[in-house]
């Protein structure tokens, strides 16, 4: 999460989820040594347009010698405000979209299992994606093949890995502990390639079951 902060220069929202506050397992905390830092870049001595065409401009710091502006309103490529011109407005909009969607595949994070040759599909995120281990071991024992998509980034949404799904399953099940939200995004990318069909729970903090996602799978197969 930071390295992507420091390396997009964009914020980095982690939802953490409630479920892990409750978790008891084991966790393999990875040795310093093998955990990459990235800083984020520096202006030469000297620039001055740093919002040109760069899709993440280096970020100088208050005391580096640097004239540092700082605005949450429309600026020119100079860091200057310029909320009347619509041209660089567009040109400041478009950069900052560009900077992540350039960047999908570098920056979505997702596990994925059997999403070229599957019947069923399921795409899930959060604590509602633990269950999918268990569910798609059972669909798979009583002869119903099931892939699955994890999520671990929320966005930018992985629409490639989704549409591959899509391709091969004849039905993708979005479990959500919630009224549909990723199952929009999910419907979207798969862009009517094969039918999806939400499996929603919600109220007194019940999590969906490999049982109850089993169910699902064999009711749609």
């Amino acid at each position: 999460a930071f390295n992507h902060a420091e390396k997009y220069r964009t914020p980095v929202i982690l939802l953490a989820d409630e479920i892990i506050a409750h978790m008891r397992e084991q966790v393999t905390v990875p040795s310093i040594e093998n955990i990459e830092i990235i800083n984020r870049r520096k202006p030469k001595t000297g620039e001055k347009a740093f919002f040109g065409s760069k899709e993440v401009p280096p970020m100088p710091a208050v005391g580096e010698g640097f004239n540092v502006i700082v605005t949450g309103s429309t600026h020119d490529e100079y860091g200057v405000r310029s909320t009347a011109n619509p041209i660089v407005h567009r040109q400041l909009v478009e950069r900052l979209n560009n900077k992540i969607q350039t960047h999908v595949e570098e920056i979505a994070d997702y596990e994925s299992y059997n999403i070229d040759k599957c019947k069923i599909g399921i795409v899930a995120f959060g604590c509602t994606s633990r269950a999918i281990y268990e569910a798609t071991e059972n669909a798979e024992k009583i002869g119903i093949k099931t892939g699955y998509v994890r999520l671990k980034t929320l966005w930018p949404f992985p629409e490639k890995i989704v549409k591959k799904l899509a391709k091969s399953a004849e039905k993708i099940i979005v479990p959500e502990m919630n009224l549909k939200q990723i199952f929009y995004e999910v419907e979207r990318a798969a862009e009517s390639l094969t039918k999806v069909i939400p499996l929603n729970k919600i109220g007194g903090g019940e999590l969906i079951t490999p049982e109850e996602m089993l169910a699902k799978i064999q009711e749609v197969a």
